[in-house]
Parts: structure tokens; sequence; C-alpha cells
């Protein structure tokens, strides 16, 4: 499990040698992460690279049960299991759409997207207002995608994993970069400061929360 500032000599490093490789294709994790919320039940295999997400519609309940089942029988033996991936909270969700929205020039779109976020279920309503506008919609999810960069590339470092993934190298310099302490460039990297979320193995989680 991950400690409180787990990785910070390595993020201090700029390097990966001392980092364990696991599995996973950095473009469909990056998809994954991207759309992981509180409802996705979004999880991810270092072991073997394969992903989990939850399907929409009618299918939803049946498949998460059968997902359920699947954990319960390979929480065993496994070398690291499977984990939850992390989703971004729903104030910093709501505090990065507002962000967006504010920083928009003046006109009909920004001001249809803050009347959105200012209603009832703001995301829902921000979501069907992007959808109306194809170009304003492309930059968000360019706010996302880089979001959810930032979120994979801490929680892999939190938990001292790599990717072997020139992209994922690459991510890696651009988290370092984006989270480089302002007033002394010299001293300790702040990765404790982002708070990195702990890897949620469920077969270590119901482990330790046996009685």
């Amino acid at each position: 499990m991950a400690g409180n500032n787990p990785g910070e000599e390595v993020a201090h490093d700029r390097g990966a040698a001392e980092l364990s490789a696991v599995a996973g294709d950095y473009r469909e994790l990056l998809s994954l992460f991207a759309d992981a919320s509180p409802m996705s039940m979004s999880y991810w295999n270092p072991d073997t690279g394969e992903l989990f997400a939850l399907p929409a519609g009618k299918r939803r309940r049946a498949a998460a049960e059968a997902f359920d089942r699947r954990l319960l029988a390979e929480s065993e033996g496994a070398r690291l299991g499977w984990v939850e991936v992390p989703f971004q909270e729903s104030d910093a969700g709501f505090a990065q759409a507002l962000a967006f929205a504010e920083q928009l020039s003046p006109g009909r779109g920004r001001a249809r997207l803050l009347r959105a976020l200012a209603g009832e279920k703001p995301f829902r309503a921000f979501r069907a207002a992007l959808h109306g506008m194809p170009g304003v919609h492309r930059k968000w999810q360019q706010v996302m995608i880089a979001e959810a960069e930032l979120r994979l590339v801490g929680f892999c470092l939190a938990n001292g994993w790599t990717i072997a993934d020139d992209r994922f190298a690459a991510a890696v310099e651009r988290w370092l970069d984006a989270t480089e302490p302002a007033a002394d460039p010299a001293g300790p990297h702040p990765l404790s400061a982002r708070r990195p979320p702990e890897a949620l193995s469920i077969g270590r989680t119901r482990a330790a929360a046996a009685p």
C-alpha cells in the first residue's frame, strides 16, 4: 500500500530506475482515468494490463455483480491484483469546469456554460451544453485528458510503478514540470502535497477490514 509520501526520492531524481514495471496500454489507461467517476467502477490489473469499466444501460448491474465475483475469485495469489482507478472528486471537477468556462472569451458559449454550472445538476447541464458547441467541447476534452494524465502519473509514482511506454515517460516529465516547486526548485519534490491516492487492491482492502 502507498504511504503518505511514496515515490518522493524517485520523483526528485527525475528518474524511473527504482520503479517497478507494470502492464498496461498507456492510451487505454489514459482513457479509463479520464472517464473514471464515483459511479464508474473502473479497475486496472497491473499484473496483466487488463482494464474493466462498468458498461452503461441494462447490462450495468449484471456486469458489476460478475466482476465482483471475479475479484473474489482472483484475490488470492495475485502479485498486485486489481486496483480501483482513482477519480476526480466532485468539488475539484466543479472547480475545473468553472475555471474552464470563465477563461472563455465573453459570448453566448461562455454564458451558456456558466448558466449550466449555476443550476441544478450542474455536471449534467454542463455536458449537455458542451455537446451543442463542438469546438469548445474539443477544448474541454483536452483539459480532461491533461487532468487524467496527471492523475495516472501521480497514481503510478505513488505506488512505485512505471509503464514501459515512451508516452508514459514523457507524461512523467510533464507531471514533474507541472508540480515543480516555484519557491525552491532545488528542494525536495512536493509529491506528498498532491496526496496521490493509494492503490485500492480489493484483496488487500478486504483482508485489512477482516476482524
